[in-house]
């Protein structure tokens, strides 16, 4: 009937349009996944590379606004990254120069009491390679004598004092590579987490005769320089107002330098 043709033709019509919105939703939903997908790809990839310490290429901020944001927010957090990084290696300089400049010998262990660092001086001082002492355990780099049947490593350790003190110093005679024997003080002190700096002092008779000879003439260059400073004053001032000074004024000044000189007097006489 005309009625039924009708309905059959309103049928393939609804059948079609419902086909082709389908298919107009499945190839717009493919056009948004691809533009939704390729950003987060390429964040992913941008991840991985600032986790693999790519912090110089820049993280693109296109796409849409959420992604956008995270992008951007992603490209802030890398350059935060990379200031702080070089902030660092900058750090890590200036103690790896501060460490070498310093005259005595010095090194760096972990938790395990392996070596981690060590200056040019420890390395002249212990007869190695600074090196070769990286990563091994300091009782072996030292090598310290044994006393009796046990290592000085096992009950007089300065490391596993100063953990628990702070501070521990100790002074232990060392065998050389060569055979010889040296004489050290070392001193250990904690510092930031599990590293531990000790110091080593070389304790020789020659290194004890200039540590005495400078610190004598540190107490005599200080003990001379206060009463020759003291005169120097009263002589200044005596110059500057002799004409408005009374007698009394004058004569505490004069005192005052007759007080100096016998105050030198007696160090020189003390010195001889």
């Amino acid at each position: 009937s005309p009625a039924h043709e009708a309905r059959l033709r309103l049928m393939r019509r609804l059948t079609i349009l419902a086909v082709l919105i389908g298919s107009l939703a499945a190839l717009a939903s493919v056009v948004v996944a691809r533009r939704i997908a390729a950003p987060l790809t390429r964040l992913t990839e941008t991840a991985d590379r600032i986790g693999g310490g790519d912090l110089e290429t820049p993280v693109g901020t296109e796409g849409w606004a959420e992604i956008g944001r995270l992008a951007a927010s992603m490209d802030d957090m890398r350059r935060r990254l990379r200031r702080l990084t070089a902030d660092l290696l900058e750090q890590k300089a200036e103690a790896r120069a501060m460490v070498n400049g310093i005259v005595e010998g010095v090194f760096v262990v972990d938790g395990e009491r392996r070596v981690v660092q060590m200056n040019p001086q420890a390395a002249a001082l212990l007869g190695v390679g600074a090196d070769d002492a990286l990563g091994k355990f300091c009782g072996d780099v030292l090598n310290p004598e044994v006393v009796g049947n046990t290592r000085p490593c096992e009950e007089n350790c300065p490391i596993l004092h100063a953990r628990f003190r702070g501070e521990a110093r100790s002074t232990e005679r060392l065998v050389l590579k060569d055979g010889r024997r040296r004489t050290v003080v070392v001193t250990s002190s904690m510092s930031g987490g599990d590293r531990q700096f000790q110091l080593l002092r070389d304790e020789t008779e020659i290194e004890a005769a200039r540590r005495l000879r400078d610190a004598v003439l540190a107490n005599i260059s200080h003990e001379f320089k206060t009463p020759l400073a003291a005169q120097l004053a009263s002589l200044e001032l005596l110059l500057n107002r002799l004409p408005e000074l009374g007698p009394d004024e004058t004569r505490q000044l004069i005192v005052s330098l007759q007080r100096g000189a016998l105050r030198l007097t007696q160090l020189i006489d003390n010195l001889l």
